[in-house]
């Protein structure tokens, strides 16, 4: 089955999160990690 283009980024988010340590009340900054990420690779 074929993951949506939000479920990626999602899961990158949270990889990313993951990464770091999963530090609180950084999940914005996550999620525009993923999106940067997404655009280099798209």
């Amino acid at each position: 089955m074929h993951q949506s283009n939000y479920d990626q980024l999602r899961a990158r988010a949270y990889a990313i999160w993951e990464r770091e340590g999963c530090p609180a009340g950084k999940d914005l900054k996550h999620w525009e990690l993923a999106l940067k990420e997404k655009g280099k690779f798209a």
